[in-house]
């Protein structure tokens, strides 16, 4: 019985070294297959100077990618878009009477009475004229309209309840707290109903400068229009980012975007927004446009800089019905012909008396 089970063993032994062999040699054989097809390859792909092809770059980080978006639009109830001032503004009123006029206060004194602009019927100063604050009262011959306290550069709007204006405008400015004295600081009359060349924006009327009018048949018309430029940097890229600059130029006119932000605001995960409002008054009856440029620079998180600018240009038209200006130019006097002196008859000769 012993002898039968070291007969086992010694054929199992046998049979395990004969496999073990059996894989070497497959194994030594695919080896060598494998070899000999990459040898194959390698010929294939061989280029010309029988150097070896480049292996293909190894993929990288994309590095950060910012975007700014610039938008525009009007700083009032109807949030228009700033496009909307490309519009023709009508610098006279003229064909019908307003319901609104808004004036500049500039305490400026009256002008000689030669020099009084169409649409303003009087103006005298008392007392050293208008100061930097006043009281403005305007009344229509009955009831007062408006009666406020002001500084120079504010803005004084006159309005009936949406009716149209009277034909006749009565302005007092006085010392603080004067009232409707008649011997206010400057009064003024001014003639509302906009007929023959009626009444013209950035005209000024005593110390009213005329910057907006209402009316039915010329709608609204506006010389400084409050508006609101919304600046929105966004992180498109893949890593993280820190906006460091952000500048706004708005016909030449450059602005730090930034000032007064905090850094915590400033870092920018993906996909993270950040948003600045940025508010001006546009200036409609000069004929410029309004040209604004927007530019981020940012720095990612690997150390990459990226970015990217944004622009947004309104095109303001000349502004129409500007009344030519008077001729002022002296004429010029015509020149007298030259004076010629007369030639002197000669002196007859008298003869010697014998």
């Amino acid at each position: 019985m012993r002898f039968i089970s070291i007969l086992l063993a010694s054929a199992i032994f046998v049979a395990s070294s004969d496999i073990a062999l059996a894989e070497k040699e497959k194994g030594r054989q695919t080896s060598t297959l494998f070899k000999d097809d990459q040898k194959y390859w390698n010929r294939v792909l061989q280029k010309s100077d029988n150097s070896m092809p480049t292996p293909p770059p190894t993929p990288t980080t994309p590095p950060c990618d910012v975007d700014v978006d610039t938008t525009c639009a009007l700083d009032d109830d109807s949030n228009a878009d700033c496009s909307v001032l490309e519009d023709v503004t009508e610098l006279q009123c003229s064909g019908c009477a307003p319901t609104t006029l808004c004036f500049i206060y500039t305490a400026a004194p009256c002008p000689s009475e030669e020099d009084l602009p169409p649409g303003m019927t009087s103006c005298n100063d008392f007392s050293g004229g208008p100061q930097m604050m006043a009281d403005i009262s305007v009344s229509n011959g009955m009831e007062i309209l408006i009666d406020e306290s002001v500084r120079a550069g504010a803005e004084v709007c006159i309005s009936d309840g949406g009716a149209e204006l009277p034909d006749e405008l009565f302005v007092f400015i006085n010392a603080p707290g004067g009232g409707m004295d008649p011997t206010a600081n400057q009064l003024s009359v001014i003639d509302s109903t906009c007929s023959e060349q009626g009444l013209t924006l950035l005209q000024s009327y005593g110390a009213l400068d005329l910057v907006h009018y209402i009316n039915s048949c010329q709608g609204d018309n506006d010389c400084f229009v409050p508006i609101t430029y919304t600046h929105k940097v966004t992180n498109d890229g893949p890593v993280g980012l820190t906006i460091t600059d952000l500048d706004r130029n708005l016909n030449g006119d450059e602005l730090d975007l930034l000032d007064g932000v905090s850094p915590a605001d400033l870092r920018l995960e993906e996909g993270e927004m950040f948003t600045k409002e940025d508010p001006v008054v546009a200036e409609c009856c000069t004929g410029a446009g309004l040209d604004m440029s927007t530019t981020v620079i940012s720095e990612g998180d690997d150390g990459s800089i990226c970015e990217d600018t944004d622009t947004v240009d309104v095109d303001k038209p000349i502004a129409t019905g500007v009344p030519a200006p008077p001729d002022t130019t002296a004429p010029t006097p015509a020149t007298p012909p030259p004076i010629v002196p007369a030639t002197p008859e000669p002196t007859p000769i008298v003869p010697a008396t014998p």
